[in-house]
């Protein structure tokens, strides 16, 4: 690549390919201010009556606007060519006028500041995409654009000044512009003769871009001019962004025109040639996966694969087909999700020049709900956010309607929800489980008075479009409810910005932009009231430097970053490339911690004094700080290969002298080590000192894996069945001794060989219920044959509910033996189960309030057992069950609740383990009023006290178990 700096005048004369390529952008904005001028036009002097429809109405007059400019322009072309006298050469004096504009706009480009000369170079004399820039500058892609568009737009300017204005520059670089090659004066003589033909060229070439930028231009501004008695409330604060409306995008993909005009306009694409494209559009199509409607109103999020999604992805909302358009996405892997799933993502490939489409299916359960003031009053206008635990911000799924309540459909699984109003502090966030398919209603409750905080964010240029804010503390997840989340919003176009829902004092403020440096402060914010803060954002700084190891070498893919992964706009990361260089931007400017990080070759970490606006350089030499080395053996001496070692600081595994060595450790201070693998007991070692040298791990062996289980698998009428899935597993061993095979085409198959002990078997194959045996016990060197397994013609269940609201309310069906459990489906139609063998269950209810009670029912082969099942609700009693004395080791299980209603079984349930002497143990049942027995019991031990329930909570039943 030739050195940018090195360039001069003369050497950008030469290269006419880039000349060329920087005129048809210049030109490109013109065509399009022609559109915009006439439509503006029409608006204003528009009467008549109200529109009733603002973006229909713009939709029909930009394509009106685009079709007559499209037949003026052929008009004229046809006129002129048949007026015009043919000449082969143009004149000297239109040989001049290509020359000396050529000449002033390479100048121009000379005269630019240097960041945006830079990116001209780039992008018009290397040829290089807005992305590929990025990565040789160290820059994140919105930067480049925004350099491009300001260096564009100087040229504009200065071309304007020294040519006499827009018009006398852009007629006589559109020649150049368009020319098929290089104009060199020997071939000049193929240029066309009639400037005016060039005009409606590029009108004609630039449709695309001319319509989406109209669409954006007026979406804002003329809706609100001619939309009658729209409601809104003077001085109203714009939302995050602003996405296009879907109606006027679809129709705007072609202007629609009379069949000779179309024609003329073929005519005249075909003779153009196609502009350099350096994005393209990715049209994202959202569908709910439970019944393929379009999903409304959802918020997309799309963003470069290895950009941080926070600042450099885009938000666009489907509209009522449910389909986002995202334009001028940048070529390469992108990434896509909703706000319901930001755990999770899709992925496209952007071309450029070129439309990508995606399909996106949601699937989850549905969220209903209300939320409420402390008074239990419904809130209006209440923002309901979804927060994933694995996301960086909270994200809006719905708004509360006139009586407090909300609908969000296919949420994924586990979530947590909130909500924030004006005028309120925020909610805690509510913990949602829920299968697929299912509806859970929550009741959100806003609990204090609260406050607003509006301001303007801006850098060096001016207002910042697209800047992160938040405010407000980050709250620490995992319990059942949590603490409120941080408001987080995004600037409008003009840099504004407010946040709502936020608790009354001092919050800390956040504030991130592409290419900026951060911001951090506080505000302080007063019940009710709304606090005024304007942000200025400095210049970023920039780290570029290289990551090595102790011996020098150069370490590729390691982690750097500045500040902690916990703080999501105050965290920096980039991943060293292949040659061990790295490149940090948007950083604060002042001491900051560089860190970096290889599972191999160690970790390193450096104070770096950095500059805003200004890039500083380093070098990282990673380490393996203190070491702990050492072997395993077993107890005859014989290394112990693929064994892996659990440290403080992670896991190493041995090589096949029993080595290892975990790098790191922490310094001065002992700890344990974990040692596990198959065929050796899992042992712990205590105090290990990583200073005392290479420590010897001695571990005992256990029986080698020398059983098998063999069988045979065949359909009801005994005709084997091939490729079904048989697993294995070892009972009480939950983190190996797994095992999986398929039958073969005779139905056989051969599990081994597994480790001696008690064993269980596993078969689920459609069509058919599943089947479970055990425990099978194994002994070492012998081969059990499980025999012949014959499937079962199974049965289902089919509950209809009578009575009650099923929502929060589990299902369970349970074998009378207990060997059998699994859960019911609701849909329209009720409750129905799976393949189910013959025999005897129980449907166990239980929930959310409801009175639990156990029905039993029978299955048969080949039929559907129907039963009716009222909801009704229920009193909650607590029990508190009292460990006397320690429980013998023979009875050392889990502690059992049996709740009865005279002989019939209410509720069964686990207590878990008990606690030893002097513990307790807590549980709570829903009942219907009436006369109970409670049964607590624990292997051989068991207590039985009666109690009464009654149509209000009553006192704790005490139980004792001796």
């Amino acid at each position: 690549m030739t050195s940018l700096t090195s360039l001069d005048v003369r050497q950008l004369l030469a290269a006419e390919p880039f000349v060329r390529a920087l005129a048809r952008s210049l030109l490109a904005e013109d065509a399009e201010e022609e559109v915009v001028q006439q439509v503006w036009l029409r608006a204003l002097r528009r009467s008549g009556p109200p529109v009733c429809d603002a973006r229909h109405w713009l939709a029909r007059v930009v394509r009106s606007v685009a079709a007559n400019l499209h037949r003026a322009d052929t008009r004229r072309r046809t006129h002129e060519q048949a007026a015009a006298r043919p000449e082969r050469v143009p004149s000297s004096l239109r040989l001049l006028e290509l020359e000396e504009t050529r000449r002033s706009l390479v100048a121009a480009v000379d005269a630019l500041p240097a960041d945006l000369r830079t990116v001209v170079l780039l992008r018009y004399y290397e040829g290089l995409p807005p992305r590929a820039i990025a990565r040789e500058l160290g820059l994140p892609v919105p930067v480049v654009w925004r350099r491009q568009q300001s260096a564009l737009a100087l040229l504009r300017a200065r071309l304007d000044g020294a040519r006499g204005g827009r018009r006398a520059w852009m007629l006589t670089l559109a020649p150049l512009a368009l020319a098929p090659r290089g104009l060199p004066w020997r071939e000049l003589v193929q240029a066309p003769a009639a400037p005016a033909f060039w005009t409606g060229v590029l009108a004609m070439t630039t449709k695309t871009k001319i319509l989406g930028a109209a669409t954006m231009l007026f979406a804002m501004s003329l809706v609100l001019m001619l939309w009658p008695g729209s409601g809104e409330t003077a001085g109203r604060m714009p939302p995050e962004t602003v996405d296009p409306p879907a109606t006027i995008q679809a129709g705007l993909e072609r202007p629609s025109v009379p069949d000779q005009a179309a024609a003329a306009l073929q005519r005249v694409e075909a003779s153009a040639p196609t502009p350099f494209a350096t994005t393209g559009t990715l049209v994202v199509h959202v569908r709910y996966a439970d019944d393929a409607t379009p999903a409304a109103d959802v918020r997309v999020l799309a963003w470069p694969a290895g950009w941080e999604r926070v600042l450099a992805g885009q938000f666009k909302t489907t509209g009522k087909d449910g389909t986002a358009v995202f334009a001028g996405m940048s070529p390469g892997r992108t990434l896509v999700t909703t706000g319901r799933n930001l755990g999770g993502h899709d992925e496209a490939e952007v071309r450029a020049g070129a439309t990508t489409e995606l399909d996106l299916e949601l699937a989850g359960f549905t969220l209903t709900g209300i939320v409420v003031d402390a008074a239990a009053t419904p809130v209006a206008g209440a923002l309901v956010e979804i927060v994933p635990p694995v996301a960086t911000r909270p994200e809006p799924v719905a708004t509360t309607g006139a009586d407090g309540r909300f609908c969000v459909r296919a949420v994924c699984s586990p979530n947590l929800v909130s909500a924030r109003a004006a005028g309120y502090a925020s909610s805690e966030c509510i913990t949602l489980m829920q299968a697929n398919g299912s509806s859970v209603e929550v009741q959100i409750v806003l609990p204090a008075a609260g406050g607003m905080v509006e301001g303007t964010v801006a850098g060096p240029d001016g207002p910042v479009a697209g800047a992160v804010v938040q405010v407000g503390r980050p709250g620490e997840s995992g319990r059942a409810r949590n603490p409120p989340q941080p408001a987080v919003v995004r600037t409008d176009a003009e840099g504004r910005f407010r946040a709502i829902g936020l608790a009354v004092g001092e919050q800390p403020v956040q504030v991130r932009a592409a290419g900026l440096g951060p911001w951090r402060g506080t505000c302080d914010v007063a019940a009710g009231q709304t606090t005024s803060l304007q942000v200025q954002l400095p210049a970023g700084a920039t780290i570029r430097g290289v990551v090595r190891d102790a011996e020098g070498a150069l370490v590729s893919r390691s982690v750097v970053s500045v500040g902690s992964s916990g703080d999501t706009l105050g965290w920096f990361a980039a991943r060293a490339r292949p040659d061990g260089t790295f490149t940090l931007a948007d950083l604060p400017a002042g001491e900051v911690e560089v860190q970096a990080s290889d599972e191999r070759a160690g970790k390193a970490s450096l104070t770096v004094h950095t500059v805003a606006g200004a890039g500083t350089e380093c070098e990282l030499r990673l380490s393996r700080g203190i070491e702990l080395r050492g072997r395993v053996l077993r107890e005859d001496g014989v290394p112990v290969e693929g064994a892996m070692i659990l440290g403080p600081v992670g896991v190493a595994e041995t090589d096949r002298l029993g080595s290892f060595a975990i790098a790191n450790c922490p310094e001065g201070r002992k700890f344990h080590v974990e040692v596990r693998r198959q065929g050796i007991e899992t042992q712990r070692f205590l105090d290990i000192d990583p200073r005392a040298g290479e420590v010897e791990l001695r571990v005992r062996t256990v029986a080698i894996p020398s059983a098998r289980i063999i069988g045979m698998v065949v359909d009801p009428d005994g005709r084997p069945l091939a490729g079904r899935d048989v697993l294995a597993g070892r009972t009480g061993d939950w983190v190996g001794n797994r095992t999986r095979v398929t039958t073969g085409a005779d139905g056989r198959f051969a599990l081994g060989p597994v480790l001696p002990g008690s064993w269980w078997l596993s078969i689920e194959t459609a069509g058919h219920p599943d089947f479970e045996a055990g425990p099978i016990e194994l002994v070492a060197g012998a081969t059990r044959d499980a025999g012949t397994i014959r499937l079962v013609v199974g049965g289902t269940a089919r509950v209809r509910l009578i009575a009650g609201d099923p929502t929060g309310v589990q299902f369970q069906v349970r074998g009378r033996a207990g060997s059998h459990f699994s859960e019911l489906q609701l849909d329209a139609g009720g409750l129905t189960s799976r393949l189910l063998a013959p025999g005897d269950y129980e449907l166990c209810v239980f929930g959310n309030g409801t009175a639990e009670q156990t029905v039993p029912f029978s299955i048969r082969a080949g039929e559907e057992t129907r039963f009716e099942l009222r909801l009704v609700r229920g009193v909650r009693q607590r029990f508190e069950v009292a460990i006397a004395a320690a429980i013998p080791a023979p009875d050392g299980g889990s502690l059992s609740l049996l709740v009865q209603r005279g002989e019939q079984i209410v509720r069964r349930r686990s207590l878990g383990a008990p606690r030893g002497a002097g513990g307790k143990r807590t549980g709570e049942v829903w009942l219907t009023s009436g006369s109970y027995t409670v049964t607590v019991s624990c292997g051989t031990l068991t207590t039985t006290v009666p109690f009464a329930v009654g149509t209000e909570e009553g006192p704790v039943v005490q139980l004792e178990l001796r």
